[in-house]
Order: structure tokens, then C-alpha cells, then sequence
């Protein structure tokens, strides 16, 4: 489908970029009970080795990625001794893996390639569920980021990605679908935005404004 669609979309226009589909980091491979021989879903890793194999390289201008940060700062790789004994959601110290680490992800697909192409992160951001009433079930990790956190580790996030010079666009998740969705604790977008259920700025959204932007 990459191959198909980036031929037709480069005999249109040749300066259109086209990005890879983004992986969604799990860091593991599952497959059907009932049914060994189809796979529910495949270590992002491992996916992305074998469309390497079969020369997605050639259909695409930037690879896509996209990672959500959990409850560690982007700045922290996923064997770093980085300690957080009030942490609520334990994943990236039960079960040390490269997937939680923003850093190990955006890096590993980095050499992964071996930096033939640059990186687009089509979807990044951390969640708090501070001031909001609770948090969606499946994102514990929000209950360990304050408002603060969400604002440092968006900033920093932009400025490693910077710094790394591998990176070509990212999008920050999300501006206001708080004040657009359903404005109830359990809506899984709602720690991500910068704007809380009444439209009002977070912390994050100033920070995002303030920073440099070279």
C-alpha cells in the first residue's frame, strides 16, 4: 500500500512528502488463541525490521513514528537508572523495555534505518490527569505527571528532537479535544491537551508558546 500510494502521490507532485504510517510503540507480539497462526498485533520493532527487509526505504520521504510518553521525562533512554518511587503506573520499572523511553524509541528507529531518512513524529505529547476529576482506565501513567511535568517534558521533548537533528516535523497531542470531547475524566485524549474541560489553558500551553522556536 506505501509502495502504491507513493507512486501515484509522486506522479501527481514530486514535492509532496510522504510519510510512513506511524508505528504504535507496544513492545510486544501477540497472537489469536483460537488461532495461532494470525498475529493481533506485532512488537513495533520487529515490524518495523521487517518492512526494512521488503524496502519501505524506497517509498517514503520521512518514517513515521509516534509515541506517547508514559510517566518518565523524554529525556531518559529505557535502561537509564532513572528513579520514581512515588509512581503510580510501574511499567517502565516492572518491565524494562525500550518502548516506554521516548528517547530509546525515536533513537531506535533512528539507527534502525541507519538515518537514510529523517524522522516525523505524527503524534507525541504527555498525559496529566491533574485537575481533571480522574483519569481514562488504561492510562494510570497520567496519575504521575502533574501539570508541570506535562508542560517540561512537551518543551523538552521539541528541544532533544532539535538537538538529535534526525527528526523533520513532529505534531505535539493534543491542542484542546478536552474542551472538544465529552469533558469527562474518561476520555483518553483529555490528559494530553493543552486546554482543560472549560477551554482553559494548562500549563503546557503557555510553555509551548514561550519556547524558542529557531
Amino acid at each position: 500500500m506505501l509502495r502504491l500510494s507513493y507512486q501515484v502521490i509522486k506522479s501527481r507532485d514530486p514535492n509532496i512528502i510522504v510519510i510512513s504510517g506511524a508505528l504504535s510503540p507496544v513492545g510486544a507480539t501477540a497472537g489469536d488463541p483460537n488461532n495461532p497462526a494470525r498475529i493481533i498485533y506485532m512488537d513495533d520493532f520487529q515490524y518495523m525490521q521487517e518492512m526494512i527487509a521488503h524496502g519501505f526505504l524506497s517509498y517514503c520521504d520521512c518514517v513515521g513514528a509516534h509515541h506517547n510518553g508514559y510517566n518518565i521525562p523524554p529525556d531518559v533512554a529505557w535502561d537509564d537508572p532513572y528513579v520514581d518511587n512515588a509512581a503510580v503506573f510501574r511499567g517502565f520499572w516492572d518491565n524494562p523495555h525500550p518502548t516506554w523511553s521516548f528517547r530509546s524509541t525515536l533513537w531506535r528507529y533512528h539507527d534502525a534505518i541507519s538515518g537514510m531518512k529523517p524522522l516525523c513524529v505524527t503524534e507525541f505529547g504527555w498525559a496529566s490527569s491533574e485537575g481533571l476529576g480522574g483519569y481514562p482506565p488504561g492510562f494510570e501513567f497520567a496519575q504521575d505527571n502533574s501539570l508541570q511535568d506535562q508542560a517540561d517534558y512537551n518543551v523538552r521533548a521539541f528541544q532533544l528532537m532539535r538537538e538529535w537533528g534526525f527528526v523533520r516535523l513532529a505534531f505535539l497531542w493534543n491542542l484542546d479535544y478536552a474542551n472538544k470531547g465529552p469533558r469527562v475524566p474518561t476520555d483518553p485524549n483529555a490528559p494530553y491537551s493543552l486546554v482543560d474541560f472549560n477551554g482553559a489553558a494548562r500549563p503546557a500551553f503557555g510553555a509551548i508558546g514561550a519556547m524558542d522556536k529557531p
